[in-house]
């Protein structure tokens, strides 16, 4: 659909929205919330999230322009502004005592101001991010089925592979708040006996129309739940079609490599001791494979946390150990793994705090140790410390890498691999602050230390990648 055909649909869908909301509140004087409408059979849900976010940075990508001057000029110290409103509407009608029809709608409004640490801005979109609509069929309290399509969200365990399904970012702004999550289209089948969840799925993302891969996706994904902390889940995922290529060492670009590529992932989580509440073990693991490029790769983590609810600030500690596999030049077998549409955030799937806007989880390994602190019932304190290191030497890090460390959209790209693996060490640190129910506001810092590997990379030149950030969100 052409861009201004999505700008007028979004702006009808807003429109839509807040119209029912007046029609429904014109219906019952109290309403249960204030964007919350209930009446006999029919409920109707209003929502309203919108963020502000002044970013900075110093010696970006670890001032690695020193020491691999770029075609273009670009400025490793920078600092710009980014925002986005995100209004939506869920509507849920009882049809009978069992059945049930649901659907939601929900656009995007984003810009940046400045230019990003990507040396991209001062652009920005309004896009569909929600127009789905879907059944429920509910036989018994332990018994349901469901069906839905459309442009919605869905993610399978907690994001190793698949939770992102909208870009962001360049052409649409935003990049770092991200607002866009949904998939362009993600069609459900779902059916629960008690604990144990059913899923099939057809998932095609909502990528940016400049880096559009046409990547789509099918799979199923089964989840058992025994109880409220304790679960696990499989899935197998494969690629239908696919213009993203792949990446082999010591320098191979595969067109369309992803295409055809299957997974199988199974993830768990529990807290097993009755004696120790407070402990959890989690884990993640998923085998890759294509015969098609003979690609065969491994990833997955291995986590373990303890929340300490007797201490003062309530403390959670945890600490986990990831590997994503890299191609091994010495063999004929594709190693490298590729990490779909993983959750990204520093306190999900990142590879760091700045770091993790260099390394994609792709030939890197990392220990990862967490600590989360409740000041009091408004101020919470969070903060991660990751050890990066390359799971193969002489292996691309991420996708573009060459002979040298170039540049894409003025986007510095490692290229070649290290030879000593050891990437980086990044300390990230957030501190939450709850204004009002729907108010918050969050300031945050990072700092990437660069290890052996990219100082020899760098001909000794990388320095210390500082970046800072304040954020203030409206959620209803």
């Amino acid at each position: 659909m052409p861009g201004y055909r999505h700008r007028i649909l979004a702006a009808a869908l807003c429109g839509m929205a807040w119209a029912t909301a007046l029609q429904a509140a014109r219906a019952q004087e109290a309403p249960a919330g204030p964007l919350l409408f209930t009446g006999e059979g029919w409920r109707l849900k209003l929502g309203l999230d919108a963020a502000v976010q002044t970013s900075g940075e110093i010696n970006s990508w670890w001032n690695l322009t020193d020491a691999f001057p770029p075609p273009e000029p670009f400025d490793p110290d920078r600092s710009w502004t980014e925002g986005y409103v995100k209004p939506s509407a869920e509507l849920d009608i009882a049809a009978t005592s069992a059945l049930d029809f649901y659907g939601g709608l929900a656009a995007v409004a984003s810009y940046t101001w400045g230019m990003d640490v990507f040396d991209a801005g001062n652009t920005g979109a309004v896009t569909v991010e929600n127009a789905y609509g879907g059944l429920r069929l509910s036989a018994s309290p332990e018994m349901s089925f469901d069906v839905s399509a459309g442009m919605q969200d869905y993610a399978i365990g907690s994001g190793m592979l698949i939770q992102m399904g909208g870009g962001n970012g360049y052409e649409r702004g935003a990049v770092l708040l991200a607002p866009r999550t949904a998939w362009d289209m993600a069609a459900i089948a779902r059916e629960r006996f008690g604990g144990l969840t059913f899923e099939q799925f057809y998932l095609d993302p909502s990528e940016l129309e400049s880096g559009d891969s046409l990547t789509e996706l099918s799979g199923f994904h089964a989840r058992y739940d025994w109880s409220a902390h304790d679960y696990a889940g499989l899935a197998y995922i494969k690629v239908l079609k696919s213009d993203y290529p792949a990446l082999a060492a010591p320098l191979v670009i595969i067109p369309g490599g992803r295409d055809g590529m299957n997974v199988l992932h199974g993830y768990g989580r529990s807290q097993p001791f009755t004696d120790l509440p407070g402990l959890w073990l989690a884990a993640d693991l998923a085998y890759e494979w294509n015969p098609r490029i003979d690609q065969q790769a491994w990833g997955g983590q291995a986590e373990i946390g303890y929340t300490a609810a007797s201490l003062p600030y309530m403390p959670v500690f945890s600490y986990a150990f990831r590997y994503f596999s890299g191609d091994d030049p010495s063999t004929a077998v594709n190693e490298r793994f590729d990490s779909l549409f993983y959750e990204g955030t520093p306190t999900g799937w990142a590879t760091g705090g700045n770091a993790s806007l260099a390394f994609y989880n792709s030939n890197v390994m990392a220990h990862r140790f967490g600590l989360d602190l409740m000041v009091s019932e408004r101020d919470f304190v969070k903060a991660r410390y990751w050890h990066a290191r390359a799971a193969q030497e002489n292996s691309p890090i991420q996708f573009g890498q060459g002979a040298e460390v170039q540049f894409e959209n003025g986007t510095p790209i490692l290229i070649s691999g290290v030879q000593t693996p050891h990437l980086s060490d990044d300390i990230y640190l957030e501190y939450t602050r709850v204004l009002t129910a729907n108010l918050f506001l969050t300031a945050g810092g990072a700092l990437s230390v660069p290890g052996e590997g990219l100082r020899d990379a760098a001909k000794g030149l990388a320095e210390n990648w500082w970046g800072g950030y304040v954020n203030l969100a409206v959620k209803y």
